[in-house]
């Protein structure tokens, strides 16, 4: 049985338009938990100069039919074709539509986190504990 891939939190317009925004929340508390919502932006590009977007002179490829990334403010790539943003996988099974949403979903993540590394704190304490009593009474 194939398990089915997550859809992204956002619907796209049935026909491209030029400079369409979408945004999305990302949580990762593995990563780098003190930053566990990720603010991911993409903006649709019919088709522009590499100067027209990025405002400078230096060359670049045209951006036709693109999709640019921006993750946490910084641009980080490109997807090619209208509906090539919103493809149904892996990448979004930690998405959300708000902030809002990521927000509480980072907040379970985290207390569990946080559940499970007082309870490893708590073993290697007594780990310890007995180890060092074990050594006085030798």
């Amino acid at each position: 049985m194939s398990r089915k891939l997550p859809k992204c939190p956002f619907t796209l317009p049935a026909e491209p338009i030029d400079r369409y925004e979408v945004r999305w929340w990302e949580v990762d508390t593995l990563v780098l938990p003190s930053r566990p919502i990720i603010e991911h932006r993409a903006v649709y590009i019919v088709n522009a100069t590499w100067e027209e977007i990025m405002g400078t002179e230096d060359r670049g490829a045209p951006f036709i039919n693109n999709w640019q990334h921006f993750v946490g403010g910084h641009f980080r790539g490109r997807n090619v074709g209208w509906t090539s943003v919103a493809e149904p996988g892996d990448h979004w099974w930690r998405a959300h539509a708000t902030y809002e949403a990521a927000r509480a979903q980072a907040i379970e993540l985290l207390t569990k986190r946080q559940e499970r590394l007082c309870e490893e704190l708590n073993e290697t304490t007594d780990a310890l504990t007995k180890l060092v009593v074990e050594e006085k009474r030798s």
